[in-house]
């Protein structure tokens, strides 16, 4: 089961209300957050966890989600986490994560960020992936999504659902997923 892990303040819930609506009709979605449990969808299994602590994490096939501005002081040992992703403005925690030799993978407007946008206008969006992911044993590679938005979104939640929709787009053996984004 894939399980996708969104740390950071407890008020701010917008990265996994995104994901929840955008993958609810192809997952059987298991939510997890700090004082709630519930499932929705239908679909092959996933889990989604939205917390603001967590001291030691061992998952084989999961990505850590780290939310804007998230601190690293209320993460313990991280060490059995495949992958994170990270705000390339929070350039103190990627020093922390760094230090730890934790693989991240960071959304922005940089020129260095793996994940950033290749075209924008009012309500249509094309997120790039610039450089090449390793999910598990399965290698993603560099492209891009169109995304239609219907509704406000911070920058940094677009850039994270649409790569973390890539890279489930790029497992699914079903063929499930349109080829295009729908945020609304």
């Amino acid at each position: 089961m894939f399980q996708l892990i969104v740390y950071g303040d407890r008020k701010d819930h917008e990265i996994t209300e995104s994901l929840l609506n955008l993958l609810q009709q192809y997952y059987h979605i298991h939510l997890f957050e700090d004082h709630a449990l519930f499932s929705v969808g239908e679909g092959p299994s996933i889990s989604l966890f939205d917390i603001s602590e967590l001291q030691e994490c061992r998952v084989k096939n999961g990505i850590l989600i780290m939310k804007k501005n998230s601190r690293t002081n209320h993460l313990g040992d991280l060490s059995g986490l495949p992958q994170i992703l990270i705000s390339s403005e929070n350039t103190r925690a990627i020093r922390a994560f760094a230090k730890r030799q934790i693989p991240i993978y960071t959304c922005g407007f940089g020129t260095k960020d793996d994940i950033t946008f290749s075209s924008r206008s009012t309500g249509n969006t094309v997120v790039s992936l610039q450089r090449e992911i390793l999910l598990g044993k399965k290698v993603i590679e560099p492209g891009e999504i169109p995304c239609e938005i219907h509704r406000p979104l911070d920058d940094y939640t677009i850039l994270t659902c649409s790569i973390i929709w890539m890279l489930l787009k790029e497992t699914e053996e079903e063929g499930i997923f349109p080829d295009k984004i729908f945020f609304s």
